[in-house]
């Protein structure tokens, strides 16, 4: 045994062992919905042990029989009841999406959330903070399985939801958290590790608060996922003579942290405080999974040192406890000699382990034992360990400091103290040991100053939600609640609410007498469903769904009790906060959101099932169906025509949505352009219309797009004659498409020209499988024949041909970073010999064992910015030994389609609208020369809020975000020149055949949008008739820009673009992704060079938007860039506050004030590196 010294040398504590209050907490358990119940079966010794529920064996039957697992024996476990459902809602997220994310993601998701509620804290106090996240979670257990069906199972991937690696970076988006987000990954002691790096982040000031978190879901818990300590019968016996292993568990459990000295001079409830944590590694030992005992002890008496705490002063003890007969007497023993180190005193420190109660919970198990333990703490008693009958013969308790808690009892102090310890032990060899104490309040904390509130404000009851089902659900636990509430706690109660819940739009508001009438009012309410009569609602009592926007907040004086009710439920912008003033001390704990049960899960292929051994074909179910469709918006009995539940079949397929009313609009339920796409292929593929996106866009519900499709409705004999590409027969060479035909023309014009090389770079993190990588990107060198096409002149015309002989070379580097990028530049910078070489490079630079630096070179006549995305998935899947098939269709085939389009009426379209057209001239700063265009760069960011606000004007006036954005662009560009009519191109995917979607090639289309500005005019008129002139050029978009140019005939001028110099591009797809497993990857776009004079560059980021400005810098200054760019960031900010002022009048305000206050960077945000150069 090691010495007592070792790891713990006095009781000095570190220099960052500042204490952490515990503000806020919530658990998701078997038979506990949230902590209240958790404590509840605790204090009875209740456990959760039953079958696999019925409800999930569908799920998990079609699951396993996906992986090939066959049919499972399921074991007796404590099992949540469910885990598919998951309010999308909520979270602005479509029910597709939803349904492909990881159900632990969705599960931890809503936990983060309501955890931050626990705390009272509004998640508007939290959003942009600098909170930190640390999830433990064991990201290949289940997770591996989940992340192949999705990338399998979808006819377009979403990596984002279901790898384990962006667990943590999705929710801090969703979430807006802004300081370090991670995942942790120790095995059984994750979570507990988490704990203590959040308590380390928040103690070095890398965040002011850090939520803790883990989440274990088994999805399909057959015995091949063993890991040889799981009981027989599914019960876990601590420390018991019956002992045989741990049973398997699932939950999530999260926690928020915050500095002691801050949650005290903040007024946040606290249910314990952490006063010190270790973590150490077994090291060299018995065995790598094997406990070690020494380890142990170390840890503890670590742990002790850093909270300063003797070991006298303990008088509990979480065990990892894992019911096993070597796991529990080596744990007792480490105990007992980390105690012997600085007492002989017997019998004072009581020992428990949460698993008797809910198994094994594995990742999550550490941060149930400080959830399980913050609440014996906050109500000072302790909870018997279920299960225990007898002690386990191969531990010996005679003479110990340790004592089983047998029984539900008050926690004596002391030393006048309440502290304890938890423990969690990782079958890695992570040991991880927490210190927590019972919160004590300070002397004369009733002097500090209160937070006062108008007289008439404090007994206002608000409760609002984002639907009125969920507000029904609310109004249950606030009838519940006030069964128990004294009289004297409704002000603690009502300010709570106010200033302690973000307020939604559904809402209900009344003035409190007594806790009597409040339950009663709540009780009638809830009983009759009063809320869908509001006629009859009980006197005095508000309701409505707040859609007005205020001019500022109300202020308390001189309004009654019914006018600051009404005002609350009217306006979203209604602010109690400006009706208080200094600070408060009455707070409560508040019900919980209760979010909705929405199945969310996703939908696996019916053939994949049928074939997978051990299934049964006619017993073995269909797969994962669609819910049936439920349309509403007539009159009850009225009917819906075959297409109008066609056309919600197929908003279903790619939004998730199963209920719709016909008068639902489009953008209402989250579409955007993509999806447009997507439908608009489905309706053509139909029925053989020319549907286009302008279609989806104009005609937004379901009532009026069926009622145009079926007056357009082509001949069936020729359906899908327009957008349906067939394979091109076998011949020696196919033609050029025409944005390939431009590209060639401008190669043989200059062969040594690399202006359209597209280069990228990816720098990995980690342990880089070099094999996997070179075998990866050699098979998506096979699978796309682009990269193997030559192309040359043949009879006078041009021509491509696929060359199979020809073989991808990567280049391997070995060395430092700097020597190493000189060739590496040689080899992105050199012009493609497209008559001979391959049109793919890649290089690698080894760096050291654990970065390394990949450079991947296309050339622009094979590829654009979605060919990369289709890349980068098919590399994560291939890296990972998934399987990815070759599609039957290739470039030439499309190209061979394009050349035989009729596009006569495009090209009457495009003729008419560019009819006399006249080109504004940029203020340009220096003369037009030839050579190499230097790119500058300015960029700035729209905060979370605003950019709502934008989103939530694009919902109500049945806008697209991209032409609101445009708008703004060419308002901004027409004063910047003093020009009335401005053009400004906007790259189109150029994708609108169905079959081009996972297509590698060039297909990107730039058309001009022609801009016509009346000063005169509102600025709200002007945003909607450019969106009106975006849908008829979406409704045109295959008309090759190549053939326009050639069609209008314009005298081409030296060293400029024809027909514009600008150009606008909206990022709204997901951006390329290299996430794997035990690697980090940061991709860069290393193409630095603009082909236009000015490159503007929106970007859906992180909840928020994103601007980069790129701009010619050898034809403007930057103070002239500086200033357009603050001319345009400002016009958008005036259309998010909704600024009805004629356009004249706004270019002048924005002239005499200068600008909105803020700075523009240099590199204000980061970019995919999707390409928009033409």
């Amino acid at each position: 045994m090691r010495s007592c010294t070792e790891g713990n040398e006095g009781t000095v504590r570190s220099l960052y062992s500042e204490d952490i209050a515990v503000i806020g907490m919530d658990c998701l358990l078997p038979n506990a919905d949230g902590t209240e119940e958790f404590f509840d079966n605790l204090k009875l010794g209740r456990d959760s042990v039953s079958e696999f529920p019925e409800k999930r064996r569908r799920d998990a039957d079609n699951c396993r029989a996906y992986a090939g697992l066959g049919r499972a024996d399921y074991r007796l476990g404590n099992y949540l009841c469910e885990i598919d459902s998951f309010d999308y809602r909520f979270f602005h997220i479509t029910p597709r999406e939803a349904a492909l994310m990881n159900p632990n993601q969705r599960i931890l998701l809503q936990l983060i959330y309501r955890t931050i509620q626990d705390a009272g804290l509004s998640e508007e106090r939290v959003r942009g903070s600098d909170t930190g996240l640390f999830i433990g979670y064991i990201g290949d257990y289940d997770g591996g399985a989940y992340t192949s069906m999705v990338y399998e199972s979808q006819e377009e991937s979403s990596p984002t939801g279901s790898l384990a690696s962006m667990m943590a970076g999705r929710i801090a988006y969703l979430l807006d958290l802004r300081g370090p987000a991670m995942l942790i990954d120790t095995a059984c002691s994750s979570s507990l590790t988490a704990v203590h790096q959040a308590c380390r982040a928040i103690r070095s000031g890398e965040c002011s608060m850090a939520l803790a978190a883990g989440v274990r879901t088994v999805l399909f818990p057959g015995r091949e996922h063993s890991i040889g300590i799981e009981s027989e019968d599914g019960y876990t016996r601590v420390f018991d003579e019956n002992a045989s292993g741990t049973g398997l568990g699932e939950g999530a459990a999260g926690i928020l942290l915050k500095s002691l000295p801050e949650a005290e001079k903040d007024g946040d409830m606290i249910y314990a405080v952490i006063r010190g944590s270790a973590v150490n590694q077994d090291g060299s030992c018995i065995g790598l999974t094997a406990p070690n005992g020494n380890a142990q002890t170390r840890v503890l008496r670590q742990a002790w040192k850093d909270a300063a705490v003797r070991a006298e002063e303990i008088s509990y003890i979480e065990a990892h406890g894992t019911g096993t007969r070597l796991g529990d007497p080596v744990e007792i023993e480490a105990l007992n000699q980390a105690f012997r180190c600085d007492t002989e005193e017997e019998d004072f420190c009581r020992i428990g382990s949460v698993k008797s109660n809910l198994g094994h919970l594995y990742d999550c198990a550490g941060i149930v034992g400080v959830i399980k333990t913050a609440l014996m703490l906050y109500h000072r008693c302790y909870v018997p360990s279920a299960h225990f009958h007898r002690l386990n013969p191969e531990i010996r308790l005679e003479h110990s400091p340790l004592r089983i808690s047998e029984e539900y009892c008050e926690w004596e102090p002391r030393n006048g103290r309440w502290i304890a310890g938890v423990s969690a032990f990782g079958f890695s060899g992570t040991n991880c040991h927490l210190v927590m104490e019972a919160h004590r309040e300070e002397e004369g904390e009733d002097e500090r100053e209160e937070r006062r509130s108008a007289p008439e404000a404090s007994h206002l009851f608000p409760l609002s939600a984002k639907s009125r089902e969920a507000l029904y659900e609310l109004i249950n636990s606030y009838r519940i609640l006030a069964l128990d509430l004294e009289d004297r706690e409704l002000e603690a109660l009502c300010t709570s609410m106010q200033l302690d819940r973000t307020h939604y739009d559904y809402r209900l508001a009344f003035q409190l007498s007594d806790s009597e009438s409040l339950w009663r009012t709540l009780e009638e309410i809830y009983d009759y469903r009063l809320l869908d009569e509001p006629d009859y609602l009980p006197e005095g009592v508000c309701f409505g769904r707040a859609e007005e926007e205020g001019e500022g907040s109300p202020r308390a004086e001189g309004l009654t009790m019914e006018e600051l009710c009404a005002s609350y439920v009217r306006f979203r912008s209604f602010s109690f906060e400006s009706i208080y003033y200094h600070r408060r001390k009455n707070r409560m704990r508040l019900p919980l959101y209760p979010f909705e049960k929405e199945r969310c899960w996703i939908r696996l292929p019916k053939e994949k099932l049928r074939k997978s051994p051990g299934r049964e074909e006619e017993t073995g179910g269909p797969g994962e169906e669609m819910e049936p469709i439920v349309l509403r918006g007539r009159e009850e009995g009225a009917s819906y025509s075959r297409m109008e539940r066609e056309i919600a079949g197929i908003f279903q397929r790619e939004m998730g949505f199963h209920e719709f009313s016909v008068h639902d609009s489009f953008y209402a339920l989250g579409g955007d352009s993509i999806t447009a796409y997507r439908i608009v292929n489905r309706i053509n593929a139909a029925h053989g219309s020319q549907m286009t996106m302008a279609d989806i866009l104009q005609y937004s519900t379901i009532e009026k797009l069926a009622a145009h499709v079926e007056e357009n409705v082509g001949d069936p004999e020729e359906r899908g004659a327009l957008y349906h590409i067939e394979k091109a027969p076998k011949q020696s060479s196919y033609p050029l498409s025409y944005a390939q035909q431009r590209m060639f023309l401008l190669y043989l014009r200059d062969p040594e020209d690399s202006s359209y090389n597209m280069p990228f770079s990816i720098r990995f993190r980690g342990q880089l499988d070099i094999e996997r990588f070179r075998s990866s990107f050699q098979r998506i060198f096979r699978l796309h024949d682009i990269f193997r096409s030559r192309f040359y002149i043949e009879d006078g015309a041009a021509r491509q041909s696929v060359d199979e002989e020809k073989e991808l070379s990567i280049t391997e580097l070995r060395g430092g970073e700097e020597a190493s990028l000189p060739r590496l530049r040689e080899l992105m910078n050199r012009p493609f010999d497209l008559g001979k070489e391959p049109l793919l490079r890649v290089a690698l630079l080894e760096i050291s064992k654990e970065e390394y630096l990949s450079f991947i070179v296309m050339n622009h006549i094979a590829a654009d910015g979605s060919s990369l995305r289709i890349l980068s998935d098919e590399f994560v899947k291939l890296y990972q030994g998934m399987p990815v098939g070759r599609q039957e269709l290739q470039y030439k085939d499309f190209a061979l389609w394009q050349r035989k389009l009729d596009l006569s009426r495009q090209e009457r379209f495009w003729l008419e609208k560019m009819e006399g057209y006249h080109r504004e001239e940029l203020p340009l700063d220096f003369e037009r020369r030839g050579g190499e265009r230097k790119s500058e760069e300015l960029g700035f960011s729209m905060d979370k809020g605003s950019a709502e606000k934008l989103r939530r004007l694009c919902r109500e006036k049945d806008l697209s975000l991209f032409s609101v954005l445009m708008a703004a662009f060419q308002l901004a560009l027409s004063c910047f020149t003093a020009s009335e009519e401005v053009i400004v191109g906007t790259p189109i995917s150029g994708r609108t055949a169905i079959e081009t979607q996972q297509m590698v090639g060039m297909f990107v289309n730039v058309m001009p949008v022609r801009g016509r500005i009346e000063r005169e005019k509102k600025l709200s008129e002007f945003i909607r008739r450019t969106h009106r002139l975006l849908l008829s050029v979406l409704g045109n978009q295959d008309y090759p820009f190549e053939l326009l140019v050639e069609k209008l005939k314009e005298e081409r001028e030296a060293f400029r673009n024809p027909i514009f110099d600008t150009v606008f591009a909206f990022q709204n797809m997901d951006r390329p992704e290299f996430s794997l497993p035990g690697l980090s990857a940061a991709m860069e776009n290393e193409d630095k060079r603009t082909k236009f004079d000015i490159t503007m560059e929106a970007s859906e980021e992180e909840g928020g938007l994103s601007f980069l400005l790129r701009y010619a810098g050898t034809l403007f200054l930057r103070e002239s860039m500086e200033g357009f760019f603050a001319l345009y960031r400002d016009l958008v900010r005036e259309i998010a506050e909704g600024s009805e002022l004629p356009i004249g009048e706004l270019f002048s305000l924005i002239s005499r004030n200068g600008g909105v206050d803020g700075e523009l960077t240099e590199d204000a945000a980061e970019f995919s590196g999707l390409d928009f150069d033409f």
